[in-house]
């Protein structure tokens, strides 16, 4: 059997939609669809560090 995501269920090779009030569960991994990987913190901070410099040095010359 198959995994069914969304709103979508089948029916006999139809493709119905399924009640709207009937909330869809899913995993945390199955929801962002893979690994994260936690770059995304090192990109933050040195562009918080580097718009500090930036605004640093354009007050301070």
């Amino acid at each position: 059997m198959t995994k069914s995501y969304g709103p979508k269920t089948g029916f006999g090779g139809l493709m119905i939609m399924a009640d709207p009030n009937e909330p869809v569960h899913v995993t945390a991994t199955e929801a962002r669809a893979g690994a994260t990987p936690g770059v995304a913190r090192y990109v933050l901070g040195i562009s918080l560090v580097l718009v500090i410099a930036i605004f640093a040095f354009l007050i301070l010359r």
